[in-house]
């Protein structure tokens, strides 16, 4: 009833200051329970940091719309699933103002009292890979996808610092059960040869005209200061110019990883397979909030000295294209 209000007054150009202040009042209170009403249906939140992470995401989507809550904007993404004329997969999505572990729990704490019906949070958008050229089933590429598995996100730069030396202390918090299921099942659909999510970048490309880089532009050198390239290993299992899909521990820390040598200590050390600055406070806000969470990222660079923007659109389509996959079977 109180919809089909609006919508007249809407239609009719209702002039709201013919309303004496109750009127005006109790009309506020009844839009706002209308439009919690509306949203009580969202149970997924994404969040993400960088504007070329939101605009794939946005792209993802049919129809986004605007709106705020309590005096923070969001954005209500919904689009329908092929082969469907009922079903919708839909998410509310917050851009962090920044990147950062810090303030990714700030907007991911916002956003899930804001929404308290939210069940499952997703964090998505690019990260450094991990490469692992000795070992071709390990060996994280450009353009690639990583998906954080069980062990969910490791926090590396918390420790003791000592005079000589610095002590991590390694702390993670384990994904959500249920999207670590949904990943499940498109890994047996991949394995059928079904990737939905290979559809959805190609749709993203065309939409955002962000090409793929070439291959020649996906380089890695073999230390700090080394000009010598080393080569990537052959394997079977991939498909040219499309990404390959990784499930392991990603590392994340509120600083910007530049150095090949410390990548492989930590691969070494917490055999992780990306690094990135948002995942652990994801983590963390979701521990505290008693909801599920799960990091999906494009690999944009090696996180070593020569880090650059040439892959950052392509790895934020394959993240984006990813997520809503996993969405389209929530």
């Amino acid at each position: 009833m109180v919809a089909g209000i609006l919508r007249n007054m809407r239609a009719l150009r209702f002039d709201q200051s013919r309303l004496s202040d109750e009127e005006a009042l109790e009309l506020a209170k009844l839009f706002a329970e209308h439009q919690q009403t509306a949203l009580e249906r969202y149970s997924t939140g994404i969040v993400t940091a960088l504007p070329v992470e939101m605009a794939a995401l946005e792209s993802c989507f049919d129809e986004v719309k605007d709106i705020e809550m309590r005096g923070v904007k969001y954005k209500v993404a919904t689009a329908s699933i092929k082969g469907s004329n009922q079903k919708r997969s839909s998410a509310i999505i917050k851009q962090a103002s920044e990147a950062g572990n810090n303030l990714a729990a700030v907007c991911a704490a916002d956003m899930l009292s804001s929404f308290p019906n939210i069940e499952e949070l997703m964090l998505v958008g690019i990260a450094g890979g991990v490469p692992y050229p000795e070992n071709a089933e390990k060996h994280v590429r450009l353009g690639d996808i990583v998906v954080s598995d069980q062990q969910g996100v490791t926090q590396y730069d918390i420790g003791r610092q000592y005079k000589d030396y610095f002590e991590e202390k390694q702390r993670g918090r384990p994904p959500s059960a249920k999207l670590l299921d949904r990943v499940n099942e498109l890994t047996t659909l991949e394995l059928k040869g079904v990737k939905s999510w290979e559809a959805h970048i190609d749709e993203l490309q065309l939409r955002l005209a962000w090409d793929r880089p070439a291959d020649q532009l996906d380089v890695l050198y073999r230390g700090d200061g080394s000009t010598k390239i080393h080569p990537h290993p052959g394997d079977e299992s991939r498909q040219p110019g499309r990404p390959k899909v990784f499930r392991g521990k990603i590392g994340s820390a509120n600083l910007v990883l530049k150095s090949s040598d410390h990548r492989r200590k930590l691969r070494e050390r917490h055999g992780v397979i990306a690094v990135e600055m948002e995942g652990s406070g994801i983590a963390d806000a979701a521990w505290m909030h008693r909801v599920g969470y799960l990091v999906v990222r494009g690999i944009c660079d090696y996180a070593d000295g020569r880090k650059n923007d040439t892959w950052h659109r392509y790895a934020a389509i394959v993240a984006a294209a990813y997520a809503k996959a996993i969405l389209e079977i929530l």
